[in-house]
């Protein structure tokens, strides 16, 4: 009977046991470590970045091309009255020699006038954007980007190819924003403000469509927060905000303009923050003054100095940007 006992004794503590262990591993949680771990950003956010940029510089150069596809057709205009005055001449008969000569030796002087011109080159007032995307070094440096097409359906048609494929990229990186379980307004505005851009450009609506495109940047910060970045994401919002107070500037709202550049300067703080070594101290002071320069500007009213000193406060982003980087 003991033996009985001291055996079911043995077998109840055996099963308690058990029963400890399989708790202890069922109820083992993610250490702290682990629940805050975050994966690297997605390169499509890049890619998206980099396709909306190149909207905005090609909108912005329609203007442009408007103005020199209209002096091509006025060139080769009077290219056309010119060869046919000299046709007309040919065929009238001969005139005295001395006056036929000279008139002759004139009109086709004229006429190699005429046919070496070209559309007058691209210039500043015509430019919104221009500087500030070139500053911000993600698009390449093309020659041939600022060359004017025949037909402006043509800039339209390839604008319409990257809005296409902005799309497409956000497909694949919208699935990977609701995997964190965050960023579902700011997913919701994207996407209504990508629907929104896709139908101005449709409607090759100029202002319309390089303002949308602007605000489509506003949001890839709240996606970048998300994960693990090199440089913080605040930079992405500043670069937004600079290229806005431009852009509203260009429409005189001088009002927004001055309110979003006091975001602007508020915002810089958490950039520089990331700055704590004595040798980033003239990157930091340098980046002050580009942003009173840009502050008084604007208090100016004058968007030609506005565009100026935007181009050099992106120039200075992309520096600290870098620096932080460096620092990784």
């Amino acid at each position: 009977m003991k033996i009985i006992k001291k055996t079911m004794i043995l077998f109840m503590i055996f099963c308690l046991l058990l029963s400890s262990a399989g708790c202890t591993k069922s109820q083992k949680k993610p250490s702290k470590e682990d629940a805050n771990s975050k994966k690297a950003m997605p390169e499509v956010i890049k890619s998206i970045e980099k396709d909306i940029l190149l909207v905005m510089q090609q909108v912005d150069l329609t203007l442009y091309f408007n103005r020199s596809i209209e002096q091509k057709k006025q060139l080769e205009k009077e290219m056309l009255e010119m060869k046919k005055i000299l046709k007309d001449e040919k065929s009238s008969g001969e005139k005295p020699k001395e006056e036929s000569s000279n008139t002759g030796e004139d009109k086709e002087s004229q006429k190699e006038d005429v046919s070496k011109k070209e559309p007058n080159p691209l210039m500043f007032p015509e430019m919104v954007l221009q500087d500030i995307l070139k500053n911000e070094k993600v698009l390449p440096e093309d020659n041939e980007s600022t060359k004017a097409p025949t037909d402006i359906n043509e800039t339209w048609k390839k604008i319409n190819t990257t809005i296409i494929s902005i799309h497409n990229k956000f497909n694949i990186l919208e699935p990977l924003i609701i995997e964190k379980n965050a960023g579902s307004l700011a997913i919701t505005k994207f996407k209504d403000t990508l629907d929104q851009l896709t139908n101005y450009v449709l409607e090759k609506k100029y202002f319309e469509t390089i303002t949308l495109a602007n605000q489509l940047t506003l949001y890839l910060p709240e996606f970048m927060a998300h994960f693990e970045t090199k440089i913080p994401p605040t930079a992405y919002t500043l670069k937004f905000y600079t290229r806005d107070i431009v852009l509203k500037s260009s429409k005189n709202d001088y009002k927004s303009a001055n309110n979003n550049i006091n975001e602007l300067i508020q915002k810089s703080k958490v950039l520089k923050s990331f700055l704590t070594n004595k040798n980033s101290k003239p990157i930091i002071e340098k980046f002050d003054a580009a942003l009173v320069n840009f502050q008084n500007a604007v208090k100016k009213h004058d968007i030609n100095l506005i565009k100026i000193n935007a181009a050099i406060v992106m120039k200075n982003i992309v520096i600290i940007s870098k620096e932080i980087e460096s620092k990784i």
